[in-house]
C-alpha cells in the first residue's frame, strides 16, 4: 500500500501501511525551517515534523476540543494510536509532505506544537495532493492555519504538487472560509461535506519569504545533547566516536521500542 490510501478516519490518516519508525527515513533531514510571527506577537518555527516530535504531537492533539477533533478526523476521536503518531511524525517529503508550527520561547528554543498541515499525493506522479490541517483550539484565529498551508504549498511545489484537494465537513466554517480566501474552488458537494481544490501557489502567499521572515534552525531527529563529561574525550577521536555511537544506539533503540508501546485510552 502506498501513502495515497485513506479511510473515514479523516483526511490524511492512512488505512494501513503506516511508515516504519525503524527504517532510515526517520533520519531524513527536515525541510528548510522558517520563523514567522503570529497575530498576537508570538514567534513560531515552521518545519517538517520528525521522529523526536511524538510527545509534542500527542500534546497538540490533546489540546483539540472534541468538536475540533470531529471536524479534523470526521469522527469523535478520543486518542491517537501509536501507528497514527508514527504516521504524523514521519513523512518522506516527496509523496507525503508535512509542516508543523512550533512556538519559540524567548531563548529561541522550540516549545509546543500549535498545529500541523500535510498533503499526500493522490497517486503516483500526480500533481495533486490531499490536504489536511489541524490547529490547537487555544491558538485558533491567530493565523497558524494560513502560515502552515502557505509553507506546505512551497514544499509541495518543489515536489511537483501544484494543487491541493481538501474535503471538509459542511459545518467547518473556519476551514471553508480559509480555503476560499486562499483561492479554493468548490469541486463537489455531498451530504454533510464539501470538497475544494486550491493551487499550491496560494492566493496572496509570497513565493519567497518576506523580508521580516527569518530562517530558524531545523531540529533533526539525531539532535541529542551530549553529556558534559564527554568534553574530555575531544582529544581522543576514538573515544569520542565511541561515545557518540553509543548514545545514538541508545536513542535509536529507545525510539524503536517506543513505537510499539501500548495504546493509551
Amino acid at each position: 500500500m502506498s501513502a495515497f490510501e485513506t479511510t473515514n478516519s479523516g483526511p490524511g490518516v492512512p488505512s494501513r501501511g503506516i511508515p516504519d519508525r525503524n527504517v532510515d527515513n526517520r533520519f531524513q533531514t527536515p525541510s528548510t525551517a522558517l520563523e514567522k510571527t503570529l497575530r498576537d506577537g508570538r514567534r513560531v518555527c515552521l518545519r517538517a515534523p520528525c521522529a523526536g516530535d511524538l510527545d509534542q504531537v500527542k500534546e497538540c492533539f490533546e489540546r483539540l476540543s472534541p468538536d475540533s477533533r470531529r471536524l479534523r478526523f470526521f469522527i469523535a476521536k478520543r486518542v491517537l494510536t501509536d501507528a497514527e503518531l508514527n504516521f504524523f511524525t514521519l513523512a518522506d517529503e516527496q509523496d507525503h509532505i508535512a509542516v508543523a508550527a512550533l512556538e519559540l520561547g524567548v531563548d529561541g528554543r522550540e516549545a509546543r506544537i500549535h498545529g500541523m498541515a500535510r498533503c499526500i499525493r493522490e497517486q503516483k506522479d500526480s500533481s495533486r495532493g490531499e490536504l489536511a490541517l489541524a490547529v490547537a483550539d487555544d491558538v485558533q484565529g491567530l493565523g497558524v492555519g494560513r502560515l502552515l498551508i502557505e509553507q506546505l504549498g512551497r514544499a509541495a511545489r518543489t515536489q511537483g504538487i501544484e494543487r491541493f484537494a481538501v474535503e471538509t465537513l459542511t459545518d467547518n466554517v473556519g476551514m471553508r472560509a480559509l480555503a476560499e480566501r486562499l483561492g479554493g474552488a468548490v469541486l463537489s458537494r455531498e451530504v454533510g461535506s464539501v470538497q475544494y481544490e486550491l493551487p499550491t501557489a496560494l492566493a496572496g502567499a509570497p513565493e519567497t519569504p518576506a523580508p521580516g521572515d527569518t530562517p530558524c534552525r531545523a531540529m533533526h531527529a539525531w539532535d541529542i545533547p551530549l553529556p558534559w563529561h564527554w568534553a574530555g574525550e575531544a582529544d581522543n577521536p576514538f573515544g569520542l566516536g565511541h561515545c557518540i555511537a553509543e548514545i545514538l544506539w541508545q536513542w535509536t533503540w529507545g525510539t524503536w521500542r517506543g513505537g510499539y508501546a501500548e495504546e493509551g485510552s
